[in-house]
């Protein structure tokens, strides 16, 4: 199907949220309204005129309407060579990256359109291609983030990885605590936690979105976060369910809301009863819901889903645990000697 859109922009824009800068291009169109030739006849004579007859695919993109196509930066400069269009670029990026160049005389006649420029301060060239980053995460960012307090989720995909040192298939590391750790995070934070996750196979959103939704909100409250919608799946399934409950009582929909608290899994029941325990200040209720619930993460395969999304199969057996725990408390270590008694 023919894409049927006028280029009315080309920008160059920041495409990424943490240090650094990588460039990347978007290309605004605008919808051509779909036009069909009729003819009428007057007498003896015949008249073709044009018009506008309604779009069967109006339900996607309407008529006239303008759509950000995020693409490569040097899609953007292939397309304003080829229409002869101009180029927009962000201030900041103007600022940070601009340098004084002179054409260069063209050695290849074949390429008549595109000019041969050489910069005239190769220093200042040098020093902003050091500061820009080759990659989306360079290894020692990598190193950084997976040495962070974020790495670690379980999944069940783990299972099928090679294990670990320890050999612990069931990790109980999970990098959102609570839904208060969550609301604390910014965007930064956000950013990096996703890239830090195995289970994260998309590409993050560009500045340009996020400021978009920060002016939306203004007017909206019920406006999610675009990094919460890539993060909610991937986190602790207690604070997910959470936020969902929370989002539903102000929105309104005091159905779902009531729907997610009676689904609650029993780890979730066990966080939240450590949590009013602690806002009672009974430090023994507190200690006791909360092995109850680290006992819950110890046993879940995928800590990340909500219970029963997958086979029990791949978590561990809730009795037998329970029984080898109670039984690994009663054996007193003591009683035991070492290697190196009687010698």
């Amino acid at each position: 199907m023919k894409l049927r859109a006028d280029v009315v922009g080309l920008v160059l824009e920041d495409t990424w949220l943490l240090d650094g800068l990588i460039i990347g291009g978007a290309c605004a169109l605008e919808r051509r309204p779909l036009i069909e030739e009729k003819t009428v006849r007057i007498e003896e004579e015949k008249i073709v005129y044009q018009t506008e007859v309604e779009d069967v695919r109006a339900d996607l993109v309407s008529s006239k309407e303008t759509l950000i196509v995020e693409c490569d930066s040097e899609e953007v400069i292939a397309m304003a060579a080829h229409l002869n269009y101009p180029i927009s670029v962000e201030k900041e990026i103007w600022n940070d990256t601009k340098i004084r160049i002179s054409t260069k005389q063209k050695q290849n006649k074949s390429l008549e359109n595109i000019p041969v420029v050489v910069p005239l301060d190769e220093y200042e060239l040098d020093k902003q291609l050091s500061s820009t980053p080759s990659s989306p995460v360079d290894e020692e960012q990598k190193n950084d983030i997976e040495e962070s307090m974020f790495s670690g989720i379980k999944t069940t995909s783990s299972l099928f990885d090679r294990p670990s040192n320890d050999g612990n298939l069931f990790r109980k590391n999970i990098p959102v605590p609570s839904l208060e750790y969550f609301d604390s995070m910014n965007i930064r934070e956000k950013a990096a936690l996703l890239l830090s996750l195995e289970s994260f196979k998309e590409k993050l959103p560009r500045p340009r979105i996020i400021r978009e939704y920060e002016i939306r909100r203004r007017t909206s409250k019920n406006i999610r976060n675009p990094l919460d919608n890539l993060l909610l799946p991937l986190i602790d399934e207690s604070v997910r369910r959470q936020y969902e409950r929370r989002e539903a009582l102000r929105s309104g929909d005091f159905k779902k809301a009531e729907l997610l608290q009676s689904n609650r899994s029993r780890r979730q029941q066990a966080k939240e009863l450590a949590d009013a325990a602690k806002r009672d200040g009974n430090m023994a209720l507190e200690e006791l819901w909360n092995e109850e619930a680290d006992f819950f993460t110890d046993i879940r395969a995928d800590a990340t889903q909500d219970e029963g999304s997958y086979s029990s199969y791949l978590d561990k057996d809730e009795w037998y645990e329970r029984d080898r725990r109670a039984q690994a408390k009663k054996l007193d270590k003591k009683k035991f000697g070492n290697l190196f008694d009687g010698l």
